[in-house]
């Protein structure tokens, strides 16, 4: 029996004290075999000099095992040029690792057709990695998505998990969503985030909630700023107010803007001002319109003109309706009248009806506002006080529209007090007519006491117009 072979068996047996030895005495024979296998003991023990030594000798014999152990040696201590060298020698004799590494090498050199010529040979082996790599590099060219699919099949028939989750991604762009859903399963199962990012996604839009919220939060643990966010959405919507910060708060240290300006909006409704306009600037900062508004409306409130002003306008600059006609307001309190007819036509210009009948007012009296101060002063005053009964309007009927359990009465008189409204706002000269209309809603039976508060704020603000 060799030397070589006697290591063998004792390195089966656990003897590797003893298994070293006859490798050794093999070893300085010039047997590569051994020389592979001494190279291994030592790097097994953190001898890192001896087993290269080691590794050297069995690849200069062109031991292929040990030259691609060397080339791996050789990349870690950064000197990947000699690693090249003797990946290339391994991969030539067929080395699957070897030519997968050369390909992973050129891919970081940018020199994506070696990269491929090397991940197809490690391929053609079934290397599931330089499969998924393989695939990876055809999805970015304009003409081989078919490849890129066929590469990535391959990869995910073997259970990689990147090459599964993309492979799911491709089919659901094509309409297979059943087969989407089971590869995004697959890889969610071996840990992949995007993929139980995804399928939580999936299972959301099927209604499949509990689920859904299941994936999110395996993706969201790995610290996934969208499934975070979304995972927030679902416990805001069951009213799981705490839960829901805790996971915005997740997103939002990640920079999702969304989920800052949802955690304004809570703290606004809890009363913490000050948390809400940290949250509503952190968001702005970013360009969220909601969140450019909200913050002008907060400092409005606060007196802080300046300040609220220069969100609006970043706002209404972004085309929302209410900063647009909220600047107006407040350029015009400053005597500014052709900057606030700028701003209230914008918003006239989107449909709001407010600005529509503020212009119309300033037209149809302008002579009398511009010798008489108190009167535009009266104006801007009244206007004001309607102008959060108008949008409150508009928010119950846009809750009625889309909330099936809304009573029939309540859709009713929606409907009709909108038809006061607009009318009123169309000419004052209809007032006569909305108040026919609200006295009429007042009759209707069994509206909810929401509506029937609306209604009666809308009579009196007409009566005051």
């Amino acid at each position: 029996m060799s030397q070589f072979s006697l290591g063998v068996i004792l390195k089966e047996e656990g003897r590797i004290e003893e298994a070293k030895r006859f490798y050794i005495l093999a070893a300085e024979q010039g047997c590569a075999k051994a020389q592979n296998s001494v190279g291994d003991i030592f790097m097994k023990e953190e001898n890192f000099e001896e087993a290269k030594c080691f590794y050297t000798l069995a690849a200069q014999q062109g031991h292929a095992m040990a030259q691609f152990n060397l080339g791996v040696m050789l990349e870690e201590e950064g000197d990947v040029e000699e690693a090249k060298r003797f990946y290339a020698l391994a991969a030539e004799q067929g080395k699957v690792n070897a030519q997968f590494n050369l390909g992973v090498i050129s891919e970081k050199e940018g020199n994506l057709e070696e990269a491929k010529r090397f991940y197809k040979l490690a391929a053609e082996q079934g290397h599931a990695e330089a499969q998924y790599n393989l695939g990876s590099i055809f999805f970015e060219e304009e003409d081989s998505f078919e490849e890129a699919k066929r590469f990535f099949k391959y990869a995910a028939d073997q259970g990689c998990a990147e090459a599964q989750y993309n492979l799911g991604v491709i089919l659901k762009n094509e309409g297979n969503f059943e087969e989407a859903k089971r590869l995004y399963t697959l890889a969610a199962e071996q840990g992949d985030v995007d993929a139980q990012y995804n399928l939580g996604f999936t299972l959301r839009e099927e209604g499949n909630i509990e689920e859904a919220k299941r994936f999110y939060t395996l993706a969201a643990q790995q610290g996934h700023a969208k499934a975070q966010f979304n995972l927030g959405i679902l416990l805001d919507k069951e009213g799981n107010i705490e839960e829901a910060k805790r996971f915005y708060a997740l997103a939002a240290e990640q920079g999702k803007v969304n989920a800052q300006f949802n955690l304004g909006v809570i703290a606004e409704k809890e009363g913490n001002l000050e948390e809400a306009k940290r949250f509503y600037k952190l968001a702005s900062e970013q360009g969220d319109v909601d969140a450019q508004f909200s913050l002008g409306l907060i400092l409005e409130k606060d007196g802080n003109v300046v300040e609220a002003k220069k969100f609006y306008k970043m706002a209404a600059d972004k085309n929302h309706i209410t900063a647009q006609f909220n600047l107006g307001c407040l350029l015009y309190k400053e005597n500014n009248i052709n900057q606030a007819v700028v701003c209230w036509e914008l918003a006239a210009n989107q449909g709001d009806d407010t600005a529509i009948h503020n212009l119309n007012l300033i037209r149809n009296e302008s002579i009398n506002l511009i010798h008489n101060e108190r009167i535009i002063e009266k104006h801007l005053a009244i206007e004001k006080s309607g102008e959060k009964l108008y949008q409150k309007i508009n928010e119950i009927a846009e809750k009625i529209r889309t909330d099936i359990n809304t009573s029939e009465a309540d859709k009713e008189a929606i409907i009709k007090i909108l038809e006061a409204r607009n009318l009123y706002c169309e000419n004052a000269s209809n007032y006569q007519r909305s108040r026919d209309i609200i006295l009429k809603v007042a009759k209707i039976k069994n509206i909810s006491p929401d509506i029937k508060e609306l209604n009666n704020n809308l009579l009196k603000h007409i009566k005051d117009s």
